[in-house]
């Protein structure tokens, strides 16, 4: 079974980052049942709970919470037909990414990033077929620049289901 790892933002950084998504859900029509925002780190196929926990709240013990810089919306032409908003990759989050990703691929676990380092992002909607042509330059006006992350869950699913939540791993303060 997979299981996700991902980042989680404060209070603040959702209600500017639903904001958003409810904008795009009324201009493209997207799903009115969008996933929680959040920034998806990594994926591992059948993991050992206790050895990953242990794994993951040593390699989080040093790290604070952080910020991370938004860029603009984007329409992907992946398989997920996805509209996403784009983050920075560069700094905090690559570099948490990476080392993370080595970690946990060192230590023998089933590792698989969903996508390039590169191109970190949040899926903010899916897209209709009929919708996929239409959109190739998505302007949405972002009224923040910067969102910060507070925690990283471990969850079963990418839905809004609270059960699919496995652990979270909270950040240290500033």
């Amino acid at each position: 079974m997979k299981y996700y790892l991902v980042a989680s933002f404060d209070n603040d950084s959702y209600s500017h980052i639903e904001a958003v998504q409810k904008r795009i859900s009324k201009k493209y029509k997207t799903s009115r049942n969008a996933t929680k925002p959040r920034i998806l780190l990594e994926t591992i196929e059948d993991p050992d709970f206790d050895k990953l926990d242990k794994i993951i709240t040593g390699f989080l013990a040093p790290y604070k919470k952080f910020k991370v810089e938004v860029l603009n919306v984007s329409a992907q032409n992946n398989s997920y037909h996805s509209l996403n908003l784009n983050i920075e990759s560069k700094g905090y989050i690559k570099r948490f990414n990476r080392c993370f990703n080595a970690l946990l691929y060192s230590n023998g676990f089933n590792v698989k990033s969903n996508h390039n380092m590169d191109e970190l992002c949040i899926f903010l909607g899916n897209l209709n077929i009929k919708d996929q042509v239409n959109i190739s330059n998505v302007d949405i006006p972002l009224n923040f620049q910067t969102i910060k992350v507070n925690k990283i869950e471990l969850t079963k699913s990418l839905n809004n289901k609270p059960d699919s939540i496995i652990k979270t791993y909270t950040l240290r303060d500033y």
